[in-house]
């Protein structure tokens, strides 16, 4: 049986943390930035949303293309 915990899967979940750790540290202090240029709560909603919608709409489609051209172009 292979051993799941090896090296390069090690590297590869530590470099997913911090990458969705940054990306999604961003969302909390969005709101904030947006007031501090003069947006209102609904531009507010109205960009968080399309950043959620954008994301859920966005990662199956690119499953489906690294499923048929392969990981590697994508990396």
């Amino acid at each position: 049986m292979e051993r799941l915990w090896t090296k390069s899967y090690i590297k590869l979940t530590i470099t997913a943390l911090l990458l969705f750790s940054g990306f999604y540290l961003l969302m909390p202090t969005l709101p904030m930035f947006i007031k501090e240029l003069g947006g209102s709560e609904s531009q507010v909603g109205f960009i968080i949303g399309v950043f959620t919608i954008s994301a859920v709409i966005i990662r199956p489609l690119i499953g489906g293309l690294m499923d048929k051209y392969g990981r590697r172009v994508f990396i």
